[in-house]
């Protein structure tokens, strides 16, 4: 749905990619946008079952933002959803949605949220409802990863901001999956079984 976004070919040949590159380990995934308030998704059902990490997430430039009650339709769709794995920075307040019931049916789901270092920058705003949702995923046990989002390799494993939030808040690190390596490569066997 993006423009130049590669299409759903794309991703069904990512058996090609090798699993390691000069040491580091490939996962195969995408983030996909929420393009209705029902839950649809610009990504296949099967695509999405293929691959090892599922994203999914609201953009303006895919889903045109509406109100806290289509927003929140919409999350808890995708928290049905068993494709997707991940909800990608959810704290966008263009998109605000009820907190609490969404953490509650993510919990329910299995779902992770991503704690996203650049929505600072890009999603103003963001901050205040990036706290109401970790602590909603502190009250839920609803884990969380942290990401860079890097959309340039100076950004590549920078997390000092979503670090600073976390500890800020005291959220324990065990529901952090990316702060283990041994958590977050158990994820993954598992998902790849």
């Amino acid at each position: 749905v993006l423009p130049n976004a590669p299409r759903p070919e794309y991703f069904r040949c990512m058996h090609a990619l090798p699993r390691e590159i000069d040491g580091v380990e490939i996962v195969r995934g995408v983030e996909a946008n929420v393009i209705g308030y029902d839950g649809a998704l610009d990504m296949p059902a099967d695509v999405l079952d293929w691959l090892e990490w599922g994203i999914a997430s609201m953009h303006t430039a895919a889903f045109a933002p509406a109100g806290v009650k289509e927003h929140t339709r919409a999350w808890l769709a995708i928290a049905e959803n068993p494709s997707v794995d991940v909800i990608g920075h959810c704290d966008d307040p263009r998109f605000a949605f009820e907190i609490d019931p969404v953490a509650r049916a993510f919990a329910r789901n299995g779902k992770i949220v991503e704690v996203n270092e650049q929505s600072p920058v890009v999603r103003p705003g963001s901050e205040e409802i990036c706290r109401e949702m970790l602590r909603a995923c502190m009250k839920y046990s609803v884990p969380v990863v942290v990401g860079s989002d890097a959309h340039f390799v100076d950004k590549v494993a920078r997390f000092d901001h979503s670090l600073a939030v976390l500890e800020e808040l005291g959220f324990p690190q065990e529901l952090v999956l990316n702060a283990d390596e041994e958590r977050f490569v158990g994820l993954l066997a598992a998902k790849r079984a």
